[in-house]
């Protein structure tokens, strides 16, 4: 019985430490995909990753809000890509709208053939071959 109850609190701990690193594990896919979403710096992944291991190394107990934070990290990271978008698109709107309201920007005409670049399936004319 001595050993029986020797082992059953490390049976405990280690099935703990297991299920905390899976949970990790899946809280680490999550904050990659924000990271891919955001395209963040390595110093923020690097934060997420930190937080997450103190996190398990302190609050074992509540490991499985590492999966709540993780995914609630995931849909702020979808919702910031979103408002990153529309603000980049907003931007671009703005610093192009010059030159297509003024025309004179260009040369003669975009769709002039001077400067149409040609294209690769485009087939070679006779003048081009001779």
């Amino acid at each position: 019985t001595t050993t029986h109850s020797y082992f059953r609190p490390l049976a405990r701990y280690l099935h703990e430490m297991f299920a905390a690193l899976v949970l990790l594990s899946i809280a680490l896919f999550f904050l990659y995909r924000i990271d891919l979403l955001l395209s963040a710096s390595s110093t923020i992944q690097n934060g997420y990753i930190t937080m997450a291991v103190v996190w398990i190394l302190f609050f074992r107990k509540q490991a499985a809000q590492i999966l709540i934070v993780a995914f609630q990290f995931y849909l702020f990271g979808i919702f910031a890509m979103l408002v990153s978008v529309v603000l980049n698109i907003g931007v671009e709107a703005l610093f192009s709208a010059p030159a297509a309201i003024h025309p004179s920007s260009y040369q003669s005409s975009p769709f002039s053939s001077v400067h149409r670049q040609p294209f690769a399936t485009d087939r070679p004319t006779r003048r081009r071959m001779e």
